[in-house]
């Protein structure tokens, strides 16, 4: 299968790609869906950036890795809690907006507009646009704008602005972001449905 790469939606230049007809056929960074992380980087350097989900299933944990991409300013990379192979459930790439959401929103539609076009017309799939909606519960205040694409087999391609609320800001030190994430059907399950419960 020809590997069809997202990084180049930054640069504004899609050429004529195939159509993905998989999860696997994206490609950020370099990196996609089902890549063990030793291939790119080393195990000391994958354990030194580790991070654990603040969450009750502890299930899966990730790799955020900064300043290494040609796109992204980070990439938080996830695999399986236990996996020594590291391999690879979910690609988020992020770059910062600070408090620049009219920014952030011109990326996320020209972003967009990049993952549409090489979604595949033979492949059942929904897309699904929330112009606005809270972050959480929690975080009520912070706002998520997203676009999602989702896979008949359940795997999702997501975009989306957060633009998290002074409160949030201050409190966490977050940041506001844009972020193109790409993940199995498996891990879109557990942060939906059991991470948090």
């Amino acid at each position: 299968m020809k590997r069809l790469i997202l990084t180049l939606i930054l640069i504004f230049s899609f050429q004529s790609w195939t159509k993905a007809d998989d999860i696997r056929d994206f490609q950020i960074e370099g990196m996609s869906i089902g890549d063990s992380l030793l291939d790119y980087f080393s195990e000391a350097e994958i354990e030194q950036t580790r991070v654990e989900f603040n969450s009750q299933n502890k299930k899966y944990s990730y790799s955020e890795i900064s300043g290494k991409f040609e796109n992204f300013e980070s990439l938080q990379l996830i695999y399986k809690k236990n996996d020594n192979k590291y391999k690879i459930a979910s690609i988020v790439g992020l770059i910062f907006y600070n408090n620049e959401l009219d920014n952030c929103l011109a990326k996320k539609e020209t972003m967009t507009e990049s993952v549409k076009s090489i979604m595949p017309v033979d492949v059942d799939t929904d897309i699904f646009s929330n112009d606005e909606y809270p972050h959480s519960q929690k975080f009520s205040k912070s706002m998520v704008y997203s676009t999602e694409f989702n896979f008949k087999n359940g795997a999702q391609v997501r975009v989306y602005c957060l633009n998290w609320s002074k409160n949030a800001e201050s409190k966490h030190g977050w940041t506001d972001h844009l972020s193109l994430n790409v993940q199995t059907k498996k891990f879109a399950y557990w942060l939906n449905n059991e991470a948090y419960k």
